[in-house]
């Protein structure tokens, strides 16, 4: 008879020896005669995967790719590695595995030469080549598994039933599986949080597997010592002297979440936390049980906090390249957060860059192939928030805004006001209701557009070409966020719902109602946490009242993120205008009679955008690969419409899809990811509408690649779209360079 948690220390004490290993390796300049691992190979695992085993061990051959590390050989680190695959197969329940055969098969180096034949001396890069190398070979015999075949309990018989069976409910072992020692040690860790979660504070679970390795099984016993059910105390803080913040403001936050006379748990506790930290005015929250008082079966709460700087002072610089639209720009933020004290926050945002349509090197060339706009941009925010208006959970928040934008349809220089109370009854719970009122001066366009296109597109008023534009809306948002990290999420769900009102009794020139459902879902699995599943829905109709037509500034666009089988705002409906003002029909096109045009998207009242990513955590690194599809539309009519019009085909028939990959380095700021998509062949081209009907326009040719990176390669393996494909005329690969998950 074997114990397993005597084994599993022995490994323990082999990583930390290997660690040592490591650093001695790295710690100086490899000698010459140092040899390289050029491969590594581990026959005969079937039940545990070959590179389960080589991510476990510290020898590691030279990987093929031009950016990878060269890997040498340690004769001891070898040996270690060989009892370590052993010891990887006993934690996977694998207790009689051996190692039948292992080699290494050497090969020296060549003669090294000071001078070549001509007198040139070698490079350093010569030199390494002639390195000696080893190929290793194990060959492994796996062996019975061991199963289990007892698991008693004990300790747990002073439960009440109700709380026996919680405790003891959807256990992750049964008798007949492999006993799996990481699944065991999880075993012991859930039942004892799921006993606290009730209120036995204390509560202390322990756990022996007895594995018999002549007879493959292992018989387990779970012991318990429940201890006493505690109720919540009273509330203390801990705060650094001179603070600010008001302790009753701490402990009320806390005491939404922790009711005293209520049984004490663990996610009461994690709630206190959240809601504490959600202050927004401290660095460093910590909600932690105190000592209990036995005789009064109570146990008091100490929250210990450190405020963080109220003064906050931040600048920085940043760009976004497209293949339609470059942008460079400075950024600056200044947060005060005791603003006339009351722990009002003010902030005050700034940007200011210039854009390029549609790229830099255009419009710096002055190129006469393409309609082009070079202009200032900015955006500029002043906002307060006040806590506890009204009510202690609700935060009265204002803001000013002033604005410049250039996109390809259109520019617009407006700015805007708004009002509204959030409302935050739970930590991931949000519910915020608003006014907005915002004036933009609308600008056609001149440059790409020509000055010609028809205001209907814009929503501006007959004859007026550019115009004034008045919104004047309410907002609601439900926002429901359960993510781990929301710069990085590895786990959780979101949910949002978001409704617009805009005119009518509010004024304005329009009237309109809005409506953006969205749903996100990941799982980060299995216990080595490599894979991540993450998902993502969003629809969006848009409905203009009295017949009247949808502002641009609040259609909807998508590619980019939210559909990467497109550009930023390509996937749309489009209008077609003439790529040089000045052409004519006389003047010789060749092929289809017309003159040659340009699209620019003028968005759409209809939306649907949907996601489904799969990523590949790279184990001890920040590099992730993802492969993913992504299926999606805008329509020129609302959703409503669509669904009246074309019933369920409304959804099929407008359908879009692309599929891509990519990677992403996790940063602290969010990953920096790249991402490539080929769209489908599947669904109908871009909706495209002629700016003068009197003048036929054809397409821009269709386009192969991407950013140059063209026919050669793209266009080899169907990257032109082609008349009456789906999407066209927008190219059939597109590319995508940001920091932050796409969803």
């Amino acid at each position: 008879m074997e114990l397993a948690g005597e084994a599993k220390l022995r490994g323990r004490g082999l990583g930390a020896a290997l660690i040592g290993v490591l650093g001695c390796a790295t710690g100086a300049p490899i000698p010459p005669d140092v040899p390289e691992v050029k491969s590594l190979r581990i026959e005969g695992a079937k039940q545990v995967s070959e590179s389960e085993l080589k991510s476990k061990i510290l020898t590691s051959d030279s990987g093929w790719w031009p950016f990878s590390a060269t890997q040498y050989f340690d004769p001891n680190a070898w040996q270690a590695d060989l009892r370590r695959i052993i010891r990887v197969y006993q934690a996977e329940g694998y207790y009689d595995a051996r190692i039948v055969d292992q080699q290494i098969i050497e090969t020296p180096a060549p003669p090294a030469e000071a001078i070549d034949e001509e007198g040139v001396f070698e490079s350093s890069k010569e030199r390494e080549q002639k390195r000696p190398t080893v190929d290793l070979r194990v060959r492994v015999e796996e062996g019975p598994p061991t199963r289990i075949t007892t698991i008693e309990f004990g300790g747990f018989d002073a439960l009440p039933a109700n709380h026996r069976t919680e405790s003891l409910s959807d256990l992750p072992i049964k008798e007949g599986q492999i006993f799996k020692e990481d699944v065991w040690e999880g075993v012991r860790g859930g039942i004892q949080v799921k006993l606290r979660e009730l209120g036995y504070a204390e509560a202390v679970v322990r756990g022996e597997a007895l594995v018999d390795i002549a007879k493959d099984k292992a018989d387990l016993r779970i012991e318990s010592d429940v201890g006493q059910r505690y109720r919540f105390g009273d509330i203390f803080v801990s705060i650094n002297p001179h603070a600010r913040t008001p302790i009753s403001w701490i402990r009320e936050q806390a005491e939404d979440a922790i009711k005293k006379g209520n049984w004490v748990s663990n996610s009461a506790l994690a709630e206190a936390q959240a809601r504490v930290f959600k202050m927004g005015v401290f660095g460093a929250v910590k909600v932690n049980p105190g000592a209990p008082d036995r005789q009064e079966g109570t146990m008091p709460v100490v929250v210990d906090v450190r405020e963080a700087p109220f003064h906050t002072l931040r600048f920085g610089g940043g760009g976004g390249f497209d293949q339609t639209r470059n942008e460079v720009h400075l950024i600056g933020e200044y947060v005060d957060r005791d603003f006339f004290g009351g722990l009002r926050r003010f902030t005050l945002r700034g940007r200011v860059g210039w854009a390029f349509i549609p790229n830099i090197v255009a419009v710096l060339a002055q190129s006469q192939a393409v309609a082009l706009k070079s202009e200032p941009i900015f955006l500029t925010s002043a906002e307060l928030e006040q806590p506890r208006a009204f009510f202690k959970n609700v935060r009265l928040q204002t803001s000013l805004t002033a604005q410049r934008d250039a996109q390809q349809t259109y520019s617009f220089i407006g700015g805007g006001g708004r009002v509204g109370l959030v409302w935050q009854p739970h930590s991931t719970l949000s519910v915020l209701f608003s006014y907005n009122l915002e004036t933009d001066y609308l600008l056609s366009g001149q440059t790409t557009l020509g000055g010609q296109a028809p205001e209907l597109f814009y929503g501006c008023p007959p004859n007026e070409v550019n115009c004034l534009i008045v919104l004047s809306y309410l907002e609601q948002a439900i926002i429901w966020d359960r993510r781990d990290v929301p710069l990085d999420a590895q786990n959780g769900f979101y949910v949002g719902l978001t409704f617009q009102e805009g005119g009518g009794p509010l004024g304005g020139s329009f009237a309109y109602y809005r409506i953006v459902p969205e749903a996100r879902y990941y799982n980060t699995f299995p216990r080595s946490k490599k894979f991540t599943i993450a998902a993502r829905i969003k629809l969006g109709t848009l409905k203009p009242l009295a017949n009247g037509a949808s502002p641009i500034l609040v259609r909807f666009f998508s590619g980019g993120d939210a559909m990467r089988g497109f550009s930023y705002r390509r996937m749309s409906p489009m209008i077609i205008t003439q790529q040089n003002p000045s052409q004519t029909l006389q003047d010789g096109v060749a092929g289809p009679v017309g003159v040659q045009g340009v699209t620019s998207p003028i968005g759409g009242d209809g939306l649907f955008e949907s996601s489904i990513e799969m990523r590949y955590n790279f184990p001890g690194s920040n590099l992730v690969a993802a492969a993913f599809l992504d299926a999606g539309f805008v329509t020129a009519e609302d959703v409503f419409t669509g669904l009246a019009n074309q019933g369920p085909s409304y959804f099929t028939r407008n359908m879009l899809y692309a599929l891509g990959a990519g990677l992403r380095y996790r940063t602290p700021i969010g990953p920096i990811r790249l991402d490539i998509a080929r769209r489908l062949n599947i669904g109908p081209p871009l909706s495209v509408q002629q700016q003068n009907p009197s003048l036929p326009l054809n397409p821009p040719t269709a386009q192969s690649g991407f950013f140059g990176l063209g026919g050669s390669i793209f266009g080899f393996i169907g990257g032109k779209n082609q008349p009456g494909d789906a999407g066209y005329p927008e190219a059939a690969w597109s590319f995508h360079l940001s920091i932050g998950e796409p969803f």
